[in-house]
């Protein structure tokens, strides 16, 4: 970090493994902040479900709901589902 903030060094070329590893994250970040801009729930679910800790869609389902009651005041873009 400097004066000018944050920036990006140059690694050169990753493995097909460890770029794997990355856009499955990348898709899994993007799907959370679109599910908190828009407020969709099925897209929240989804964000969970490209978790590789969330071992079925019963358990994202219910994980989902108890953060979305514990954190309603700072999510009211999902109020109204």
């Amino acid at each position: 970090m400097g004066p000018s903030g944050t920036r990006g060094i140059y690694v050169g070329g990753l493995p097909k493994g460890v770029i794997a590893t990355l856009q499955h994250r990348i898709v899994q970040q993007e799907l959370t902040v679109d599910a908190a801009l828009t407020g969709d729930r099925s897209t929240a679910l989804q964000a969970l479900l490209a978790d590789p800790m969330i071992p079925s869609i019963e358990v994202a389902e219910n994980l989902l709901d108890d953060l979305l009651k514990a954190h309603a005041d700072y999510l009211p873009q999902f109020k109204t589902q």
